[in-house]
């Protein structure tokens, strides 16, 4: 390729990055924005409802907490089946506390490291590990 045809071409990639470059900046309200306008109804905008004044009928309080370990910089959610709550920590410390009284049924170190919260139903606890992989528990703390 001569040297003109090469500038051109360089010329053009410049002006098209310079082009796609307010749409890469301005995000995807760029793009909603320009939707907006082109196949809305109308141009009034709906507001949102005013909130209303409401009083609590029945003051929450704590029943009973427990401790399963750090989740480092994740948040892990616990699982929940036929009354047990299940917590696990980075560490893959896996827990199961009785949701009435918080009492700590068993504990059990997972063969990896957990990547997020726990999965709980039908008598089985899920875990995902660090590494993609899935470990199945019974509900009473053995491997599946």
């Amino acid at each position: 390729m001569n040297p003109a045809a090469r500038s051109r071409r360089s010329v053009l990639r410049a002006l098209a990055m310079a082009g796609a470059a307010p749409l890469a900046v301005g995000g995807c309200s760029a793009v909603g924005g320009t939707y907006d306008k082109l196949f809305s109804r109308g141009s009034a905008q709906q507001k949102p409802a005013e909130l209303i004044p409401f009083k609590p009928r029945i003051a929450l309080r704590v029943l009973w907490q427990a401790q399963v370990g750090s989740s480092g910089r994740s948040v892990f959610s616990p699982g929940l089946d036929a009354g047990q709550v299940y917590g696990i920590g980075s560490d893959g410390n896996l827990s199961a506390f009785d949701t009435v009284s918080g009492k700590l049924v068993w504990r059990q170190q997972t063969l990896r490291p957990a990547a997020g919260g726990v999965g709980a139903g039908n008598g089985l606890v899920a875990v995902g590990g660090q590494n993609g992989e899935l470990q199945v528990y019974t509900k009473e703390g053995k491997l599946a």
